[in-house]
C-alpha cells in the first residue's frame, strides 16, 4: 500500500475530517522553513468553543518544507519516554501544544492586544497540530517594518505592548507541569545556542580584517557560564519579528510559533528580538524598527545589570552571525558594516561600558546607577 502525501492539502483535508472537523479550501502559507503550513475554512457552520470560521495547519515531514534536500534530525533526549520514537520536527509541535493549552497571558496596552493562538488539535502520529488564525489579512512585523508604509506603524505602542506581553510570560513561567515538560525539550536550547554562540568564533574568518581584533572578547563571551539556574524561566525560545503577526487595525498582535519554547533564559527572547529590529535601521535606515525596540525595552520594564549585559551582547551576536549567513540582507561591504556594529555592541556589552551604551540605540535598557560605577 502507497504511503499517504501528507503534504498534499487534500490528504491532511481528509484525514482531519475524520480525526477532527470537516475541512475546505486549504491554501498553502508561503514562509516557513520546516513546517507544511495551511490555512483551512471549515466546511460547516463552527462547531470550536471561539467560533472561528478559519485554522491553521501545520504539519511537520523528517525534512524541510522550504528545503526539501535538508533533512530533520530525530531526537532522543526527551523527559518522557513515550516521546522517544518520534522526530525533532513533530516533537517540537508536541511542545508547542502543550505551551498554548496552557494559555500564556494575554496583554491589552491602550486598545491593543497581544496575545497567542488558541490549540484546537494535535496529532503526533501524522505530525499535524491545528492553531486558531490571527486573520488572512494579518501582516508580520518584520514585513511592515520593510514596507514602504512603515511610518504609519505605531511602532513604539506595538514594542510597548510586546515587552508587557514577554515580560507576562516570563513572570507568568508555566504550571509545575509545564515546566517539568519543557525541561525535557534540550535540543531546542542546544540549537539556539549553536546557532548563536556555536558559530561566532568561525565568522571571524569571514571578515578578519574587520573581526579578528574581537578575537579574545568573542572566546571569553562563547566560553562564559551561564546566569544561575535560578534566572531560567518559560521563553517562547525564537522571539522575533516573522513570529509577530498584525492586523491591519494594529489593535490585535499575535505571537506566533512556539516550537522553540523551553526552560531558558529571558535575556535571550530579548536579545533575538532587538537584533532582528535593528537590521532595517542598519540596512534601510528605516527608523520604526528602533521605535519597537524603544518601546519593547520599556515595556519590559527593567532587568538586572547582567541581563542587560547578555541583551547587548547578544544583540551584537545575532549582528554578527545571522545576516550575513542568510544573505538578504545586503551586499558585502554592507554585510561587513553590520558584523563591525554587532562586534562593537559585544564589545561594549562584555565589559560593561553603560556610558557609551546609554548614547547608542539600546540607552534604554541602561539604568543610571551602572554608569556611576
Amino acid at each position: 500500500m502507497a504511503t499517504l502525501d501528507f503534504t498534499d492539502p487534500l490528504i491532511i483535508q481528509a484525514h482531519l475530517a475524520s480525526t477532527f472537523i470537516p475541512l475546505s479550501t486549504l491554501t498553502p502559507l508561503s514562509g516557513g522553513f520546516s513546517n507544511f503550513t495551511f490555512r483551512a475554512n471549515l466546511s460547516t457552520s463552527s462547531p470550536l468553543v471561539d467560533n472561528a470560521i478559519t485554522v491553521i495547519i501545520k504539519h511537520s515531514e523528517p525534512f524541510s518544507a522550504l528545503h526539501r534536500d535538508i533533512s530533520l534530525d530525530p531526537l532522543r533526549s526527551v523527559r518522557d519516554p513515550s516521546l522517544l520514537l518520534y522526530p525533532a520536527d513533530v516533537l517540537a509541535q508536541h511542545y508547542e501544544h502543550v505551551v498554548l493549552t496552557a494559555c500564556p497571558p494575554t496583554v491589552t496596552l491602550e486598545g491593543m492586544r497581544v496575545e497567542t493562538p488558541s490549540a484546537y488539535h494535535c496529532d503526533l502520529d501524522r505530525c499535524i497540530i491545528v492553531l486558531s488564525d490571527a486573520g488572512e489579512k494579518s501582516v508580520d512585523l518584520k514585513t511592515l517594518l520593510l514596507s514602504p508604509s512603515s511610518s504609519y506603524l505605531h511602532a513604539t505602542l506595538i514594542g510597548q505592548g510586546l515587552g508587557c506581553f514577554l515580560r507576562s510570560v516570563h513572570t507568568w513561567g508555566g504550571s509545575p507541569d509545564l515546566r517539568n515538560v519543557l525541561e525535557g525539550h534540550t535540543i531546542a536550547g542546544l540549537l539556539w545556542t549553536w546557532l548563536n554562540y556555536g558559530r561566532l568564533l568561525e565568522t571571524i574568518d569571514r571578515f578578519p580584517s574587520v573581526l579578528l581584533s574581537y578575537k579574545e572578547t568573542f572566546v571569553e563571551v562563547v566560553s562564559a557560564p551561564e546566569i544561575e539556574e535560578s534566572e531560567k524561566t518559560l521563553v517562547h525560545g525564537d522571539f522575533w519579528c516573522a513570529n509577530v503577526l498584525v492586523s491591519p487595525e494594529q489593535n490585535v498582535v499575535t505571537v506566533i510559533d512556539w516550537e522553540m519554547s523551553r526552560f531558558g533564559h529571558v535575556w535571550q527572547d530579548l536579545g533575538q528580538m532587538c537584533a532582528e529590529l535593528f537590521l532595517p535601521y542598519q540596512f534601510h535606515a528605516k527608523m520604526e524598527g528602533l521605535f519597537v525596540i524603544e518601546g519593547l525595552l520599556k515595556g519590559y520594564g527593567g532587568v538586572s545589570e547582567e541581563v542587560a549585559r547578555r541583551v547587548v551582547v547578544h544583540i551584537g551576536v545575532h549582528l554578527v552571525v545571522w545576516p550575513c549567513r542568510v544573505g538578504t540582507w545586503g551586499g558585502k561591504e554592507e554585510m561587513a558594516k553590520c558584523v563591525e556594529v554587532g562586534a562593537e555592541f559585544i564589545e561594549r556589552g562584555w565589559k560593561k561600558d553603560w556610558k557609551w551604551i546609554k548614547e547608542s540605540e539600546l540607552g534604554t535598557i541602561v539604568k543610571e546607577e551602572w554608569i556611576k560605577k
